[in-house]
């Protein structure tokens, strides 16, 4: 059977990767013989007989420059043992890990996961990813303009993909979610938490704000803008993933008040809440298309100007669970596209 490596040069402790990993693993396991690459952080999450295990993980408080050489090492690692093989490679910061593949790279089937223009947005780095750009076999993205941008064959996927087949659990009651709105994960000026923040501070709606601050400044405005607020609970550090979970099915609603810079990419927790039960609201930007099309939240253009109160009649809230449920067996379907991809851009 062949193989498929899903890799994360970057190795970092964040929720997304290893959980993207997992379900890839899963999903083409039934088609390949699938092994995922990371740091030592991923040996609490995969047996041995599944990982690949490369030298480095970096952390949150890796220097930039040491990040780099870590990422460099990783892949070259992994490509002396990747001949022939399929490599699926899925990372948060794709310039250096395009200088990575530049340097490291040997022959195999290799495909890229991009979740943004990010890699590409400046002329240095459209220069180094064009030095490699013809040994990219295929890249998945969230969207056609990511994917065009690229200049190779691409398929559209959402970050995540619902593949418990069969098992479309029951969501928890309504009168058991004690949290009206949850903001979770990293906390960055684009996100517009410090706005949603304001708009619902001293309100009668209980909010959780749950995440690492990208800047101790920004964590600090937040906490003088909820000062006196006994309605908000912050939470300002990084948190696992089983509170992430338990935050999320404790909640009526996730609130993603997403700025306009959030159009082109695209947001795995966005497939978290859908995944678990909960509706979004959100500010209306290409990042959340998905809530739009598929009915499972609500989307606006101004939060100050936003009417909270009908979100909580019983039979809204029930209209877009039903909703989501419909969603999930549709999102399976890219189980499909995901192998029939990989099977004819390796060709």
């Amino acid at each position: 059977m062949h193989e498929v490596v899903i890799a994360d040069f970057q190795s970092r402790f964040i929720g997304h990767y290893i959980y993207l990993a997992k379900q890839y693993s899963e999903i083409l396991s039934n088609s390949y013989d699938v092994k995922v690459a990371g740091g030592p952080i991923y040996s609490s999450a995969f047996i041995r007989e599944k990982l690949i295990s490369l030298p480095y993980d970096c952390g949150e408080t890796t220097s930039r420059l040491e990040c780099l050489r870590r990422i460099i090492v990783n892949a070259g690692t992994l490509f002396r043992q990747a001949a022939g093989k399929t490599v699926v490679i899925q990372y948060g910061k794709p310039f250096s890990n395009h200088i990575a593949i530049l340097l490291s790279y040997r022959p195999c089937n290799l495909f890229l996961i991009e979740y943004s223009k990010d890699g590409i947005d400046k002329w240095y780095k459209r220069l180094i990813y064009a030095l490699f750009k013809r040994r990219v076999k295929g890249v998945m993205c969230p969207n056609r303009e990511v994917g065009q941008a690229f200049g190779r064959p691409f398929v559209v996927l959402p970050d995540y993909i619902y593949y418990k087949l069969g098992n479309v659990m029951q969501p928890r009651p309504y009168g058991q979610r004690e949290i009206d709105f949850c903001m979770i994960g990293r906390i960055s000026p684009e996100k517009g938490v410090l706005e949603a923040a304001g708009r619902l501070a001293g309100t009668r709606y209980r909010v959780i704000i749950a995440g690492m601050p990208e800047t101790e400044a920004l964590g600090e405005e937040l906490r003088r803008i909820c000062t006196g607020a006994s309605n908000i609970e912050l939470r300002l550090e990084y948190v696992s993933f089983e509170d992430y979970v338990r935050i999320i099915e404790s909640s009526k609603y996730a609130l993603l008040n997403y700025t306009a810079s959030y159009s082109e990419r695209s947001s795995g927790v966005v497939f978290d809440f859908l995944f678990h039960d909960v509706p979004v609201v959100g500010r209306k930007c290409g990042s959340l298309r998905v809530v739009e099309e598929s009915g499972s939240g609500v989307l606006y253009h101004d939060i100050n100007t936003f009417d909270f109160a009908p979100l909580f009649e019983k039979e809204m809230h029930e209209s877009f669970i039903e909703n989501i449920y419909c969603y999930k067996n549709r999102n399976k379907g890219y189980i499909y596209e995901l192998t029939r991809f990989l099977k004819t851009a390796s060709r």
